[in-house]
């Protein structure tokens, strides 16, 4: 004999009575399908009026002697509201339904709801026909008997889903619970948003805003097995009977802790006054016995006060409008009034996010440094620090002079209260905002190339430093120093269509500066470097000096720089190796292409106090354009750079010989044809950065790279040209497998 639940709220109505458009649908398909028996209809009494299909569905695939119970056929009640954007749900009639897995949240005693669907219901009535959805039941009915509906490598299925009502927890909520000194209090989200949902946050009580909303009282409950189904509670009573399956007392639990709330003072009455919230904490296991996998949480809010509440248990006594702990005489059970009717809703227990929880989230495999340091927290390191902080990547300090001007408004992290505010300062606060964890350990309101104490040891424990300031002075200067961590810089150029990125290798065998010749040399060689750094939209004085200067950028051109930068980034940081990655946007198609520049060992030479710089790469051009003019002479000029403030010379590039230059096997006099425009060009395509340093020639086979009479002569001719603006002249002899570099300075 089989029994089935009553709908107390319909009433039985004829097939043919229906009205409900899904409903029709699904009748006229059930009619169709030889897997389907229509039983009878149903429409609700009162209310918004819902309408219902009671049908028996068979399930060859069900075995007879399954283990969960479930029989072939089994009846189902499909009931709809009429609303097109869900499908009708399922609720199974049979009264002693197995504890399946895939079941929705319904009250006690109530017909059991199949849980269909992993999707939302938008995404679900997408592809929805009544066809596809009793094959559907078949489905869950067919992997529910075999043990098949949950896939082995899936997570535990915990005992509740999700509801109306919200309880966020602190990310180390069981550390904060365990420590006796911190006092956790529960506080209401204000304002209450439209949808009527009520969120709560539990915070320590001094990050909290005002009085506490509702005291929290904490369950620990044995382990259960997942997919062993739930009810879920609507008054204190049916928890209760819930947990005393259990072998946990609600009532001796609310006594206790209620009194330990309040013992030893007094508080006036109030028909306001806080609340409870009942939090289970419900350990999870895949097999009976097996290790705990996960800790179910749960809450529950009690739609009384928690003085209403201590008063139904008999635990308080309220004495002309004041309210204290009972006082019990010999152990007597204090008299009970109704604490069990009290309603409750239940409330889905959130996380905040740790860092493992924002990287999992992110899709973000590494943890990042442990020590970074970010120089330069303008519009660009501003909004990349902030990109790695939401997904969990790294822990940062932060280095800026700078402080927030009006003009930094247009495009940076700031606000409008935190003009006149440190750079630094306003980026940890902001940044350590966005997520609970703080991601910017320190700030330091300083210019990175000062060599102050804490400077120095700021660069001294990190393990990774990017450049995002802007400036020339910090990558350059950076590249002497012995600091052990990598330094990578970032920028984006002055027309906001390009962006860069400069990786040093692990070894810091590739520095800054050494890459950023490449990359010059690159912009010269490539078609994509004809406008990288010559247009931009236009400047601006941003205050009173000359120097104030800035270029009109929109937000939206740094923020698509700085999300491309801060993903390249992490993933440019996974090889040893160093890399020049280049990226060009479209601005009118959005179009992004991206360049690799492949990276050459550096050569330096240090001749009286200056370094000269080169690389590999510079070298074999040198012998390229050599080879084709043996056994006779060629050569051409020197592109590069003087960083006096270093006594560095770095030489970017080489030009071959112009052509009315002259070369036999004795001597080589260069040409001028086209030449002035050409290096024009160059430093137009550099941003001013690339000019002339000097020249270089060739030798013959069998001759040495050092300079013959005519050299030396061309050497201090030039030289002294070269002092009318305080430069000294360089001076490059290639031979067959050596190289000769000279230098001539008039002092």
């Amino acid at each position: 004999m089989i029994e089935y639940h009553d709908l107390v709220q319909f009433d039985p109505i004829s097939v043919e009575e229906l009205r409900l458009p899904m409903l029709l649908e699904v009748l006229k398909a059930a009619g169709l399908n030889k897997d389907v028996d229509v039983i009878g209809a149903v429409r609700s009494k009162v209310g918004t009026e819902r309408e219902g299909l009671i049908v028996d569905v068979h399930c060859d695939s069900v075995s007879t002697h399954n283990t969960l119970g479930l029989r072939s056929p089994e009846r189902f009640a499909l009931l709809h509201t009429g609303h097109a954007g869900h499908p009708p749900a399922v609720y199974a009639m049979r009264k002693n339904f197995p504890d399946a897995m895939h079941l929705n949240l319904a009250p006690p005693g109530s017909p059991r709801a199949l849980c269909l669907y992993f999707e939302p219901d938008e995404a679900v009535m997408r592809g929805w026909t009544p066809q596809r959805f009793f094959k559907r039941i078949q489905w869950w009915m067919q992997g529910s008997a075999a043990g098949t509906i949950h896939a082995v490598d899936q997570p535990v299925e915990q005992p509740f889903f999700e509801t109306g009502y919200e309880l966020v927890l602190p990310r180390n909520f069981d550390a904060l619970r365990a420590d006796k000194s911190v006092t956790l209090g529960a506080f209401k989200v204000e304002p209450a948003r439209a949808d009527g949902i009520c969120t709560v946050r539990l915070l320590q009580t001094k990050e909290g805003a005002g009085e506490k909303s509702a005291d929290v009282i904490y369950i620990d409950c044995p382990a259960v097995r997942h997919g062993t189904r739930v009810s879920s509670p609507e008054t204190l009573g049916q928890l209760a009977e819930e947990l005393s399956t259990r072998g946990v007392d609600l009532g001796d639990i609310l006594r206790k802790e209620l009194a330990s709330l309040l013992t030893g003072r007094t508080e006036k009455f109030s028909l306001e006054g806080r609340s409870v919230i009942v939090l289970l904490n419900i350990p999870v296991q895949r097999e009976e016995g097996g290790r705990e996998e996960v800790i179910q949480r749960l809450a529950f809010f009690a739609q009384e006060t928690r003085q209403a509440l201590g008063l139904a248990l008999g635990t308080y006594m309220n004495l002309k409008g004041t309210v204290s702990v009972q006082l019990l005489i010999g152990g007597v059970q204090p008299e009970e009034r109704g604490w069990r009717d009290i309603k409750v809703a239940a409330a889905q227990v959130l996380f905040m996010p740790d860092e493992k929880a924002l990287r999992r989230f992110s899709a973000v495999k590494d943890e990042g440094p442990v020590a970074g340091v970010v120089v330069g927290v303008g519009s660009l390191g501003s909004e990349m620090l902030s990109l790695w902080a939401r997904c969990g990547w790294g822990k940062w300090s932060v280095v800026d002079p700078d402080h927030i001007k009006p003009h930094n408004l247009a495009r940076h992290l700031a606000f409008n209260e935190d003009v006149g505010v440190s750079k630094a300062l306003v980026v940890r606060h902001l940044v350590n905002a966005a997520v609970e964890l703080p991601r910017v350990v320190n700030a330091v309101a300083a210019n990175a190339c000062d060599e102050t104490p804490e400077i120095k040891e700021l660069f001294k424990a990190a393990d990774l430093v990017v450049d995002c300031s802007t400036t020339l002075e910090f990558p350059r200067r950076a590249s002497l120093t012995e600091h052990a961590a990598r330094h990578v810089s970032a920028f984006v150029t002055p027309s906001g269509n390009g962006s860069v990125l400069l990786v040093e290798d692990r070894a810091r065998r590739f520095r800054l500066s050494t890459l950023e010749a490449q990359y010059y040399r690159a912009i010269i060689n490539s078609v994509w470097g004809t406008t990288h750094l010559k247009e931009h939209a236009g400047k601006y004085f941003s205050g009173a000096s000359c120097r104030d200067i800035s270029y009109e950028q929109a937000n939206s051109t740094i923020v698509v720089h700085a999300a491309n930068l801060a993903e390249q980034l992490r993933r440019h940081i996974q090889p040893e190796g160093a890399a020049i990655q280049i990226w060009e946007r479209d601005a009118t198609t959005g179009a992004v292409a991206a360049y690799d520049v492949p990276v050459e060992s550096p050569l330096q030479w240090d001749i009286g106090d200056f370094t000269v710089h080169a690389d590999e790469g510079l070298v074999r051009k040198l012998r390229t354009l050599r080879e084709p003019h043996l056994p006779a002479e060629t050569g051409g000029v020197l592109l590069g750079y003087h960083d006096l403030k270093l006594r560095q010379i770095v030489i970017v590039d080489v030009l071959a010989a112009p052509p009315d230059s002259k070369g036999t096997a004795a001597n080589f006099e260069r040409g001028v044809q086209g030449l002035l425009a050409q290096v024009q060009a160059i430093q137009e395509r550099t941003g001013q950065v690339v000019g002339y340093l000097g020249e270089w020639h060739s030798h013959p086979d069998g001759h040495s790279v050092n300079p013959s009479t005519d050299d030396k002569r061309q050497l201090a001719a030039l030289a002294i040209a070269m002092a009318e603006e305080g430069l000294p002249f360089l001076q490059v002899i290639v031979g067959k497998t050596d190289l000769g570099v000279h230098l001539g300075e008039v002092r």
